[in-house]
């Protein structure tokens, strides 16, 4: 069984990075609308770490892999994970291309039982009434370059 999560107060810095949660995130798990998708993805983030998976379930855009699941067995899911997250970092942002899709890389430190590490994703998110997160693909980056890693690298574009 999971640990406990201990809940967080209003005042206290935001998970996603930000000053407070009552200035950050919370306004977004409560209902306004994520008013772009690097927002959105540091709102879900900071439900991951509270454990709010009603509010990752809610950002899912329709078409996600997810969505065709029991909603109830998924927020569980998320409350009930040994994993636990430490430290968010957005490397690169790309806005909407011409069929909406916008980019968001991020980087997060995470301790799963006896074992800690990096998750690198890069993050797909659609407007469907609202920014809604469609599908992210984990990558296999080794640690030393992370902070060196952007959209384009990833896309073999040239800069």
């Amino acid at each position: 069984m999971a640990k406990k999560r201990r809940k967080a107060k209003a005042t206290d810095g935001c998970p996603c990075g930000g000053p407070s949660y009552a200035d950050c995130c919370r306004p977004f798990h409560e209902g306004a609308p994520a008013p772009d998708p690097e927002r959105l993805m540091r709102s879900r983030y900071t439900a991951f770490v509270r454990g709010d998976g009603a509010y990752v379930w809610r950002t899912l855009h329709s078409q996600h892999d997810a969505r065709s699941g029991d909603e109830a067995t998924f927020v569980r899911s998320i409350a009930n994970t040994a994993r636990r997250y430490t430290r968010l970092r957005v490397l690169d942002t790309r806005p909407p291309d011409a069929d909406g899709a916008a980019l968001v890389l991020f980087a997060a430190s995470f301790t799963d039982g006896l074992r800690s590490g990096e998750l690198v994703e890069l993050s797909v998110f659609l407007e469907e009434d609202g920014w809604k997160y469609l599908a992210g693909e984990i990558l296999d980056i080794p640690a030393p370059m992370i902070d060196r890693l952007d959209i384009a690298t990833l896309h073999g574009e040239k800069r």
